[in-house]
C-alpha cells in the first residue's frame, strides 16, 4: 500500500497558489489518462489548466502596474507640493491686493463666497 499523506496545505498567496496549480497541471498532463485528477467532479484540469499561465501573467502584470501606479503617485506628490503652495500663495496675494474687490478673484478660477459683513 502506498504511503498516505495528510495535510498538503495549499498556499494562501495568489502567486504561489497559481504556481502550484501549474505544477499540478503539468503532473496531470504527464499522467495523462492515468491521472487521478480525471476523477475530480465539477472541475476539468484539461479545460482549466491552460488558463493558469494566463492568470499568472495577469497577476504579474497587475503587480507591475501597481508598482508603476505607486511610482506615478509619488512623482505626482513631489510636483504637487510645490504647485499647491504656489496656488495658495497666489490666492493670498490676490485676496490682499483685491481686498475691496474680492469677487474679482473668481476670474482666476477661485470659488468666491459672498457674505455680508
Amino acid at each position: 500500500m502506498p504511503n498516505q499523506t495528510s495535510g498538503g496545505n495549499a498556499p494562501e498567496n495568489i502567486e504561489e497558489l497559481l504556481s502550484l496549480a501549474e505544477l499540478i497541471f503539468q503532473q496531470h498532463l504527464e499522467d495523462g489518462e492515468a491521472s487521478p485528477l480525471n476523477a475530480l467532479q465539477g472541475y476539468n484540469w484539461n479545460a482549466t489548466g491552460p488558463t493558469i499561465a494566463i492568470a499568472l501573467d495577469k497577476h504579474r502584470e497587475a503587480k507591475s502596474l501597481k508598482k508603476q501606479s505607486e511610482q506615478a503617485f509619488e512623482e505626482r506628490d513631489i510636483l504637487f507640493a510645490h504647485i499647491n503652495r504656489m496656488v495658495m500663495a497666489s490666492r493670498d496675494l490676490l485676496i490682499s491686493s483685491e481686498r475691496n474687490i474680492c469677487l474679482d478673484i473668481g476670474k482666476w478660477g477661485f470659488d468666491v463666497n459672498e457674505t455680508s459683513r
